[in-house]
């Protein structure tokens, strides 16, 4: 990926009954590679505290943010 033209991060409970307590990050990036086509990416993990959880998913979103070029960030939304 070359530019990002937008982050979405979302913090959910987990959904299956053996997780109960844990929280999914989930952050999304569109983006585009060298050549101006559209790319769109994925990163999910799975953490016990929500603090940790909304920790996690602010760095990630940071260190994508300043990875590439053109980003916009709208924050967190709880899912």
């Amino acid at each position: 990926m070359h530019g990002v033209s937008k982050i979405s991060v979302t913090i959910g409970d987990y959904e299956e009954e053996e997780h109960e307590g844990k929280f999914d990050i989930n952050v999304n990036v569109w983006g585009y590679d060298k050549h101006y086509n559209e790319e769109f990416e994925c990163y999910s993990e799975t953490m016990d505290d929500k603090k940790k959880a909304i920790a996690k998913a602010k760095r990630l979103a940071t260190t994508l943010a300043n990875s590439y070029e053109k980003v916009k960030y709208g924050g967190i939304e709880n899912a």
